[in-house]
């Protein structure tokens, strides 16, 4: 007998937005996914265990006041020539500090030949020379798979946006 398996290259659809976060007063670029903006999205099934909501934090990439920290956070987001490789990436952080001290929330990104996928979720608890050097991973048991052109066309539009605001 055969076996049919399908995979499903856009199943979760991922792209630059413009959006307002819960307590700013102005927009700003950020991802979606599933039609979602990031802080949206991760709400949906990451636990905070902070006063701050997850719904208040607003993206590392353009958002860090450092400059070094926020070069580095946009090159740990950005997929490289090499076939398989993993970095741990600031997804959010806390819009009253805007530096990886405070809350920051990441993901470990997996790059593989044709795919992109985001294994765990975590809260950074230490950073060293603007790099997460440890995490309190959170969400172990959820990985999300993008297509790889699907998500370099993402945050090149990203890139787009946060250079036009």
């Amino acid at each position: 007998m055969n076996e049919v398996k399908a995979v499903l290259l856009d199943e979760h659809p991922i792209h630059g937005v413009i959006h307002t976060a819960k307590g700013e007063l102005k927009p700003f670029p950020i991802l979606a996914i599933d039609d979602l903006p990031l802080n949206q999205w991760m709400n949906q099934f990451m636990e905070f265990k902070d006063d701050l909501s997850i719904l208040s934090l607003v993206p590392a990439q353009g958002w860090l006041i450092d400059e070094q920290e926020n070069k580095a956070a946009w090159t740990l987001l950005k997929t490289t020539d090499d076939k398989s490789s993993s970095a741990i990436v600031p997804l959010l952080i806390c819009p009253d500090d805007l530096d990886l001290t405070c809350t920051t929330l990441v993901v470990e990104q997996v790059q593989m030949d044709s795919k992109i996928i985001w294994k765990r979720f975590g809260q950074a608890v230490n950073e060293i020379n603007a790099v997460v050097s440890a995490v309190d991973w959170r969400v172990e048991d959820q990985s999300f798979e993008f297509e790889r052109k699907a998500f370099d066309a993402a945050i090149a539009h990203l890139i787009e946006l946060d250079q036009a605001y």
